[in-house]
């Protein structure tokens, strides 16, 4: 689970029961299942973001691989595409949320505020 804003969360909440309620059981589910609350203001520099981004594309790499059952892989082209795909989700999802990266949970540095 993801710990987020108390605020994203409960938006998120109103969202899935809305879901819900339309038929979208797999998107409700999707996001009960994928965050919890969190008020602590944290420092997360997007270095993180994107090694976090790295992680989980592995795993869900594996899945495939698990899927398919493969017995045999490139483990340095295996990365070198997922960090290209994380590259990629990131800026497009960062367009499509149109985020306000003055805002975000960057580590300040001196003499910011």
């Amino acid at each position: 689970m993801i710990k987020i804003s108390t605020t994203l969360y409960k938006k998120l909440i109103i969202q899935a029961q809305e879901a819900k309620i339309q038929g979208l059981h797999k998107l409700a589910d999707n996001i009960h299942s994928s965050i919890a609350p969190d008020d602590e203001v944290i420092e997360y520099p997007h270095a993180k973001l994107e090694e976090d981004i790295q992680k989980e594309l592995w795993k869900l790499s594996l899945l495939v691989m698990k899927y398919y059952d493969l017995t045999n892989i490139d483990a340095l082209k295996m990365d070198d595409l997922i960090h290209q795909m994380s590259e990629e989700f990131l800026e497009k999802l960062e367009g499509d949320l149109k985020v306000n990266k003055k805002h975000s949970l960057e580590p300040k540095t001196i003499g910011e505020e």
